[in-house]
């Protein structure tokens, strides 16, 4: 399950998964992949993202700091994301 908001300058994103997620072509690697690894507890991770406000004007992008909490359990992960004016793409279905 994903859910993204947006509270002014601030985007979030929301991530849960479990084991038994629905298993769909596009991501069966992803899901085999995430679940070989056996770590149990919180995490922080931190990088880099263009942050701008006209995606055209690449003169005016600058590079915005992404933070990532997230807490790995034995049969479910969750994570968020938190930035401040970066730029996120739209996911065409």
């Amino acid at each position: 399950m994903v859910k993204s908001f947006k509270i002014s300058s601030c985007n979030i994103n929301t991530v849960f998964r479990h084991r038994w997620d629905s298993k769909d072509k596009n991501e069966r690697l992803e899901n085999m992949t995430m679940w070989r690894e056996y770590a149990l507890g919180f995490w922080y991770k931190r990088s880099k993202i263009i942050g701008c406000t006209n995606f055209n004007n690449h003169k005016k992008w600058k590079s915005v700091n992404l933070y990532m909490f997230g807490f790995n359990g034995i049969v479910f992960k969750t994570w968020f994301t938190l930035d401040f004016n970066g730029k996120h793409f739209k996911e065409i279905k």
